[in-house]
C-alpha cells in the first residue's frame, strides 16, 4: 500500500510542478548570452544593447524590408527574422521594440499597410478586392488585415481610400 500512495504522491506533485523533470524554472527568465569567450547570464529586462550594435542591428532590419520585401510573406516570424538576420532573438526583438516604438507583428502589419497603401491603385492591383490586396500582401485573412490597418490609420481601408483617392 505504502508504495502505490508513494506513486500517486509523486505523479500528483508532477501534475503541477512537471518544470522539475527538466530542469527548467520559468520564474527565473534568463538567458544565456556569449561575451568575450566567457558565459554570462543576462537578465533581459535589464539587459541594453550597445547603441553600435543597435544601430548595427537597426540597418539590417531596414535593408531587408526595403530589398527583400518579407512582410509580404504569410506567417513571417520574428524567429524567420533572427535566422535570416543572424541576430540573436532576444536581440533582434529589442531592437524593433526601442528602435521601431512596436512590437515584432505591428512591425510587420505597418510595414504591409504602408506597401499598400503606396501600391494601391496600381494598374496590377486594379481588380483585386480588399481581401485580394490584404493577400498580396501578406495577412493570413480580411479580419486581420482590416484590425491592422484601423489601426494604423483610424479607419477602415474602404474609408481610408474613399477619402484619400491617389
Amino acid at each position: 500500500m505504502t508504495p502505490v500512495i508513494f506513486i500517486l504522491t509523486i505523479v500528483v506533485f508532477l501534475f503541477f510542478k512537471p518544470t522539475i523533470l527538466y530542469g527548467l524554472n520559468y520564474k527565473d527568465n534568463y538567458i544565456k548570452a556569449k561575451a568575450e569567450n566567457e558565459q554570462e547570464i543576462i537578465n533581459p529586462k535589464t539587459f541594453k544593447l550597445p547603441d553600435l550594435k543597435t544601430k548595427e542591428y537597426k540597418e539590417k532590419i531596414e535593408l531587408l524590408i526595403q530589398n527583400e520585401k518579407i512582410f509580404l510573406i504569410k506567417n513571417y516570424s520574428l524567429t524567420d527574422m533572427s535566422t535570416d538576420l543572424d541576430i540573436p532573438l532576444h536581440h533582434l526583438s529589442q531592437v524593433i521594440n526601442k528602435e521601431f516604438g512596436t512590437n515584432f507583428v505591428s512591425f510587420i502589419n505597418n510595414s504591409r499597410i504602408d506597401y499598400i497603401i503606396k501600391h494601391r491603385y496600381d494598374p496590377a492591383w486594379s481588380q483585386f478586392s480588399l481581401e485580394g490586396i490584404a493577400a498580396e500582401a501578406g495577412f493570413n485573412s480580411k479580419n486581420s488585415f482590416f484590425k491592422a490597418f484601423k489601426i494604423a490609420t483610424g479607419k477602415t481601408p474602404s474609408e481610408y481610400f474613399k477619402n484619400n483617392p491617389v
